[in-house]
């Protein structure tokens, strides 16, 4: 059985499993792929937002006011937080005509679908940044308004992507390996055991070439996007995943065949 992975992300008005949901986004990849782990088939458009037909991604903005009546929160830290952050990352929350609530989930579990096919894939992983904030609150999202069931919710379905980085970059550090993932001499191992959350500044970027095989239409310039944060945390998972198959074989990391 073949099995794809998807990894999404959400913009929020609250850090409660309760809040509500700004915008969902959702890239498609191969954790096998040898130099970039997008799915780039030319059978898939670029992108959707539940509009265009499926693509490689989708964006959705799940209607604010639905969301309010139905009891989600909104807390006002965030929308501090929010007032703080640059231009372009408060533009990249309107980059979707904002949905029904109901219809975010029948396009995401379409564009699953889609990319199923296309990929020739059986079944799923959903990857998200913390099992504590985007599946909780996606999970909350789903029981309110995934009434006919449609996306799994199995938890074999998830994966998260912050345990699996941060047991990776130990695993890379205790073989001796972290010099040749990324060129950081003063950063060692003692700096990462007490504070985990400063590997991330730390790790390679995407590359530009991957950046531009992906096309998506400026939607990876702005940190905290959901397409940004989507598509780097695939790139963290995907990268670190074939660095620990290098440790585990005995070899060098494969940095110089992602350049």
């Amino acid at each position: 059985m073949r099995i794809i992975d998807i990894t999404f992300d959400l913009e929020t008005t609250s850090l409660q499993p309760t809040a509500a949901i700004m915008s969902f986004g959702a890239v498609a990849w191969n954790r096998q792929a040898e130099s970039n782990p997008f799915l780039l088939n030319e059978n898939m458009t670029v992108g959707s937002n539940g509009n265009d037909g499926y693509g490689r991604y989708i964006i959705l903005a799940p209607h604010l006011s639905q969301q309010f009546v139905s009891g989600f929160d909104f807390d006002r830290n965030t929308a501090r937080w929010w007032n703080s952050q640059s231009d372009d990352a408060k533009d990249a929350i309107d980059m979707a005509e904002p949905v029904r609530c109901e219809r975010l989930v029948t396009e995401f579990s379409h564009w699953l679908r889609s990319v199923l096919d296309v990929a020739g894939a059986d079944s799923y992983r959903l990857w998200c940044q913390g099992s504590d904030f985007d599946l909780a609150i996606f999970r909350h999202f789903l029981s309110v308004f995934d009434t006919d069931h449609l996306i799994k919710l199995h938890h074999c379905y998830f994966r998260d992507a912050r345990t699996f980085t941060l047991e990776a970059v130990e695993t890379i550090f205790k073989a001796g390996k972290w010099g040749e993932l990324v060129d950081s001499p003063g950063y060692k191992y003692d700096d990462f055991r007490p504070n985990p959350q400063t590997i991330y500044a730390r790790q390679p970027q995407m590359t530009e070439q991957v950046k531009d095989s992906l096309d998506y239409n400026g939607e990876l310039s702005a940190r905290h996007s959901v397409l940004f944060d989507a598509a780097q945390s695939t790139w963290n998972v995907w990268l670190l995943q074939r660095c620990v198959d290098a440790v585990i074989a005995g070899k060098n990391l494969p940095m110089e065949e992602i350049k």
